[in-house]
């Protein structure tokens, strides 16, 4: 089951924010969430928690931890492939429609701080006198990140649909 979309209204750090990947030709079949720390990335995953957590038997101590505001209602409502939608307010009861299973519904959460190990085969020695891509003064904008992002991204589309993806548009080229 695809995620077509995801609100969070005064969930942790977004006071309101939605992502509707709906309009897409196709549901994605892998979505990415990259950004710096403290941008929301584990808040998304911890919307999912929050609207399966009770199916999996969770305790519900979460509000005043996800509450971003604790005089505002809290809300989590995320449309899946199929028309089933999930909805949550405040700790209350999941509302679902059919085709609901909130104890399988959501898997994968990684990020490589929990990789034990990172390595890579490194065909010759790196010569850093050559590196052109890194910043020459601490003022210029470090964009080795970004590009390295951008080619995993690539690398990973290309595995798993077998055409080379362009990873500005996300489109096969």
């Amino acid at each position: 089951m695809n995620i077509e979309a995801l609100h969070l209204k005064n969930f942790k750090r977004f006071n309101d924010l939605t992502i509707d990947l709906s309009s897409l030709d196709a549901p994605p079949k892998l979505i990415l969430l990259i950004g710096a720390n403290g941008s929301g990335k584990s808040s998304i995953f911890d919307a999912f928690e929050y609207l399966s957590g009770p199916a999996k038997g969770l305790r519900d101590y979460y509000l005043d931890y996800f509450k971003k505001r604790p005089d505002a209602d809290m809300s989590v409502d995320c449309t899946l492939g199929g028309g089933v939608r999930v909805q949550r307010t405040n700790n209350e009861q999941v509302t679902a429609s059919a085709g609901w299973d909130g104890r399988s519904a959501f898997y994968g959460r990684s990020s490589f701080r929990t990789v034990p190990e990172l390595s890579a085969r490194i065909s010759a020695p790196i010569d850093l006198t050559t590196d052109e891509d890194r910043p020459r003064r601490f003022i210029e904008q470090d964009t080795r990140f970004a590009t390295d992002v951008s080619q995993i991204t690539e690398d990973i589309l290309h595995e798993i649909w077998g055409e080379p993806f362009d990873s500005d548009t996300m489109r096969a080229r």
